[in-house]
């Protein structure tokens, strides 16, 4: 697959000021035809990687922007770094994105989104309104438990479309069942239900379907913070199919056993993500941890894909990559904080030995 302008812009940039992928990359070309030449990223060896530290290093953090704090499979905690600048484009597109789905002006939209230490979908949400082409009225709520106080605001305010995580959705149906007191005009008033990037069995939203029988459930996109961007939920979209953001991510899926590029519609394979727009902390060539499958023939713009849930095959390690017995020629304290200025002050003189 050919590569575009931006994506080995990208690839150069991340071999100047990423140690990490300066040592992933060493035989690259350095302008590189094909994605394929482009070795995989093995998640747990990157985040691994960006453990590292010694004594008297210091994390190197941007100015500005934002730090998300996420936790590996293997209990390891991680953190995921967005300058200003890429966090303000993120949710510019994902705002995009939420007007591509069944979003209408005037909608009162009330975000049920945890804060907290998993606050990326309330706050990727809660700016991703403000930024969107569709004029909506945002009703954040997080962190109120469910109770008759919360249930009051939710009619007082005459919501027509909840945002929140399935487990707050289901813990509300089971709520509303049991106090019985979902109003008819909150029952048919809700038009839209909007869960966060979790993988939905359709058996979950049976009670909320049934609890509000006018409203759509539907995901609000496909993201993850330690990520970035994955793809957009519109209205030709069932619940497990989203779209490529064009300007936002180069998306991929890979046969498990030759790791080539699956170009044609339904052939499952791993889904790999590329965020064009994160140069500080890049993301390249990066497993999702779930199978996917093409929908729309190739060259469609904003290709559809289907999620098919996590894989349980690990993914195989491209051979004669072994990044911990490559020689270090720089010791960094944490990869992932890495930008052109930590290139300027340090890589720079690691380049030169």
């Amino acid at each position: 697959m050919l590569m575009d302008f931006k994506l080995i812009e990208l690839i150069k940039k991340a071999k100047i000021s990423s140690e990490f992928h300066n040592l992933l990359y060493r035989g690259v070309a350095n302008e590189p035809i094909s994605i394929e030449e482009i070795p995989i990223t093995i998640p747990s060896k990157f985040w691994s990687y960006c453990k590292k530290k010694t004594s008297r290093e210091q994390p190197l953090l941007p100015t500005d922007g934002v730090i998300f704090k996420g936790r590996v499979n293997e209990g390891q905690d991680i953190y995921s770094v967005y300058t200003k600048t890429e966090w303000n484009f993120m949710v510019s597109v994902f705002g995009r994105g939420l007007a591509a789905g069944k979003l209408k002006r005037g909608d009162r939209l009330v975000n049920l989104f945890n804060a907290g230490d998993a606050t990326g979908d309330f706050l990727l949400l809660s700016e991703a309104l403000h930024r969107s082409p569709i004029d909506i009225l945002h009703i954040p709520m997080t962190g109120l438990p469910i109770e008759q106080t919360m249930i009051d605001q939710l009619i007082q305010l005459k919501v027509s479309v909840l945002a929140a995580p399935l487990r707050t959705l289901k813990d509300l149906v089971a709520y509303f069942l049991k106090k019985r007191v979902l109003t008819q005009s909150l029952r048919v008033g809700i038009k839209l239900i909007l869960f966060g990037s979790e993988f939905a069995d359709p058996k979950q939203l049976l009670p909320i379907r049934a609890l509000f029988p006018n409203a759509a459930v539907r995901p609000m996109g496909y993201s993850n913070p330690q990520i970035g961007l994955i793809g957009y939920s519109d209205q030709d979209c069932s619940i497990h199919e989203y779209r490529t953001f064009s300007e936002a991510s180069w998306i991929e899926i890979i046969d498990p056993a030759t790791l080539e590029p699956i170009h044609e519609p339904g052939h499952p394979g791993h889904l790999l993500t590329t965020q064009l727009f994160r140069s500080w902390m890049p993301v390249i060539r990066f497993p999702t941890g779930e199978w996917a499958e093409w929908m729309d023939p190739p060259r469609v713009h904003e290709r559809k894909f289907r999620r098919l849930g996590k894989t349980l095959m690990p993914m195989r390690e491209p051979e004669g990559f072994a990044l911990e017995n490559r020689p270090r020629r720089h010791c960094l304290s944490q990869e992932c904080f890495q930008s052109n200025s930590h290139f300027h002050h340090g890589a720079a003189q690691s380049a030169e030995k």
